[in-house]
């Protein structure tokens, strides 16, 4: 019977503490009940681990500690994350990060900026849509709030301020040349009223030409979608030359999306073939 299983210290004490299995796992292993091994847990003097550890199988590693991917990360989490206690509990210490996307390359950019700390969970959930999914160490607590708009320590220092852009553009923006008129252009658009807001004062502040406006209101029914209003104002901000040169610039270093990097890299380059066209074309006329 299940309740007279025989079990050393050892074996469980490896089973549980270095092979880090949790009581489901160890039971599956002995054809016993999960209730059994917390039982024997406690008749071997094996001390449980918290809430948080106990029901996860793979190993979390802390936070790295750099500001400058901590900025990132909080941009890139009020964008395109969802992020909250694993379980709904005081003692709990493990953050859930998840997204949910129909883009492989956003899976991939998740896996990039998670796994070394953590095994991403991927899979497909319902019309083609993706889910990834991860539980990080204690140490990512700082994801956990979701405010609107841009904490004090990132916004008064310049490098950390294009890093949280960053991480907000890889979710919300993009980088393109107008298809008429060939302007380079750089454009974020988001419900986000205090982020978006934020995001255009501290370009202005740094010399850089931002238009921001109101570009769908809160009510407005798309013909695609008629019985489906929208819920908010949505605002875009919106940069073109000569300031979203310098917006690349300050950006190249810090995105990690392989599309808005590549995109922001074909803008720059578009840039300077134009520049350089212009200056033969001076020159010319010189001659």
């Amino acid at each position: 019977m299940a309740n007279k299983i025989s079990i050393s210290k050892e074996t469980l004490g490896k089973l549980y503490l270095a092979e880090r299995l949790n009581a489901y796992q160890i039971a599956k292993k002995l054809n016993c009940g999960s209730t059994t091994v917390y039982r024997k847990l406690e008749e071997r003097g094996i001390k449980r681990r918290d809430i948080s550890s106990c029901h996860l199988r793979y190993r979390k590693n802390p936070f790295s500690g750099s500001k400058e991917e901590m900025a990132y990360l909080i941009g890139f989490r009020l964008g395109d994350l969802h992020v909250r206690k694993a379980i709904n509990s005081p003692g709990c210490k493990t953050v859930r990060v998840e997204a949910h996307t129909t883009k492989p390359v956003q899976i991939k950019l998740a896996k990039l900026l998670f796994e070394k700390y953590s095994h991403v969970h991927c899979r497909e959930i319902s019309n083609k849509t993706i889910r990834a999914l991860c539980f990080l160490d204690e140490s990512f607590a700082f994801l956990l709030p979701k405010k609107d708009g841009i904490e004090r320590w990132i916004a008064d220092d310049g490098n950390l301020f294009f890093a949280f852009l960053a991480g907000y553009t890889d979710a919300e923006g993009h980088f393109s040349v107008h298809s008429r008129n060939g302007a380079a252009q750089f454009k974020l658009q988001t419900q986000d009223k205090g982020i978006v807001h934020s995001i255009h004062k501290n370009l202005i502040r740094r010399g850089m030409k931002s238009h921001l406006r109101l570009s769908v209101p809160a009510g407005y029914r798309s013909p695609s979608y008629p019985s489906r209003p929208n819920n908010r104002d949505m605002w875009e901000i919106s940069v073109y030359m000569p300031s979203i040169e310098v917006l690349i610039n300050s950006l190249l270093p810090y995105l990690k999306h392989e599309k808005r990097k590549s995109d922001a890299i074909i803008v720059l380059n578009h840039i300077r073939v134009g520049r350089n066209g212009k200056r033969k074309n001076s020159m010319a006329q010189l001659d």
